[in-house]
């Protein structure tokens, strides 16, 4: 599910891009009517996923020559200014400590600096620069579950009945906790269902990445014993195929995920007909619940698929090792591509397959790459798009090297919600089908191991 609760003038959007095949960002360019016409191509059934070791030869270098700082920056080129012999304004290098810190998941960092550098660009006159700050500075305190923080920001008459909603409701807890199960199931459309325990009930929960929030059906809700909130407002949603549905807020006081105890989690509840996936073959699943990120971002997590089987427990912060796994509006991990040319990639493990943005195409090889028009099914349905397609996709990972084949664009996205930098893809969950996959958003970082590795 690619997404997260956005802010758009005085209203807060949930949207929900749970897909068969992965959402990817940025428009198309124009494409000719032979290929708007030409004949629809049914999306593979999976992408092709080779998993090895990483090289211990394996290097990383940035080989991109940027024309400018901001260019550099949207690409994750935070040294451009060392590699090009320039001085930085006091501004500019606040906002690429701020990015820095947004990049290695240190938040709270993060949200201090891009929010002091808000006030002290608009005193300098540099309006575009306060308003970039101001936008992350709320999004990162709507990431911390600063949801008063977040109405003071943008003033109580602007802020949307969700925000207020979810201020008025106890304050999410986490602690340790006998696991119910460890059994990983792949979902009908790949994606990894976690078994769970709902107010004590046993159930399923999809696990996504992309979600700011965790979803459950009206239906399901009311099995589950979860407490819908009376009036927090309308909670608009958007589905991957464009198609809009309403929601409300409710809360669930104790779910228990692995090893972990989570009390009064905020979750969407969705009507039961708003929750129907649609399979690459046309017929449909019914999703009752969907893990979210207000839980996963204190999670160390590990998805087992060769095994059937995943933990979960409480993670916390660490000042050392390697991060690659940060969030400005939505989970963005650090990556190379075979050559060892960085990138940068969005994080939805609720996408079956991983998918690539035009932005990439100037940086990395993908063999030949063609143009047509598929089919997208997901959920509300299926829609038809143009779309490219590379043919190879090598990313490295700190341990594991995977090559993707038929890898493409896909319209339908929450690629705005990345807040500045224009990531070159979305990882889906097909990169870990193979291997076992880590989420560690306390200590910042994604791995992935192959079986046995």
């Amino acid at each position: 599910m690619a997404r997260s609760v956005r802010t758009v003038a005085s209203t807060l959007f949930v949207t929900l891009s749970l897909t068969a095949a992965a959402p990817a960002h940025g428009p198309l360019p124009p494409m000719d009517d032979a290929v708007r016409a030409g004949p629809v191509v049914e999306p593979p059934p999976r992408s092709q996923v080779r998993l090895r070791p990483l090289p211990e030869d394996f290097v990383v270098r940035d080989r991109q020559q940027y024309g400018s700082l901001q260019e550099a920056l949207r690409n994750g080129q935070l040294d451009f200014a060392r590699r090009n012999g320039t001085e930085l304004s006091s501004l500019q290098s606040r906002l690429v400590q701020g990015l820095s810190q947004a990049l290695d998941g240190r938040v709270r960092g993060a949200r201090a600096t891009l929010e002091s550098l808000a006030f002290d660009a608009r005193d300098a006159g540099d309006s575009a620069l306060a308003q970039l700050s101001d936008a992350a500075g709320i999004n990162l305190r709507f990431e911390a579950a600063d949801y008063d923080g977040v109405m003071a920001a943008v003033g109580a008459d602007a802020s949307d009945g969700l925000v207020a909603g979810l201020a008025e409701l106890p304050r999410q807890t986490l602690g340790a906790g006998e696991p119910v199960s460890d059994r990983l199931r792949p979902g009908p459309g790949g994606q990894a269902a976690l078994t769970v325990a709902v107010n004590g009930r046993i159930a399923e929960w999809w696990f996504d990445t992309g979600a700011s929030f965790s979803v459950v059906s009206r239906s399901a809700a009311r099995a589950w014993g979860v407490r819908v909130v009376p009036d927090p407002g309308p909670v608009g949603v958007a589905t991957a195929t464009s198609r809009s549905a309403s929601a409300r807020l409710g809360v669930v006081e104790r779910l228990q995920v692995g090893e972990v105890v989570a009390r009064n989690v905020p979750v969407v509840v969705m009507e039961d007909e708003d929750l129907v996936f649609e399979r690459d073959d046309g017929t449909t699943a019914s999703v009752d619940g969907i893990l979210g990120w207000t839980v996963i971002r204190s999670l160390r997590t590990e998805l087992d698929f060769p095994a059937d089987r995943y933990t979960a427990r409480l993670s916390s912060p660490s000042p050392e090792g390697d991060r690659n796994l940060g969030w400005l509006g939505y989970p963005i991990v650090r990556l190379a591509d075979g050559r060892g040319q960085p990138l940068l990639f969005g994080l939805d493990t609720g996408s079956r397959n991983t998918s690539i943005t035009r932005n990439i195409l100037a940086k990395s090889d993908l063999g030949a790459v063609r143009r047509d028009t598929v089919r997208i099914p997901g959920i509300g349905g299926s829609v038809r798009e143009p779309v490219w397609i590379g043919d190879t996709l090598a990313l490295a990972f700190p341990h594991a090297l995977a090559t993707l084949a038929d890898v493409r664009t896909e319209p339908a996205s929450g690629a705005d919600d990345v807040i500045f930098f224009d990531v070159d893809g979305v990882l889906g969950v097909d990169v870990a089908q193979g291997g076992i996959l880590i989420v560690d958003p306390p200590k910042g970082i994604v791995h992935l191991h192959p079986s046995g590795g």
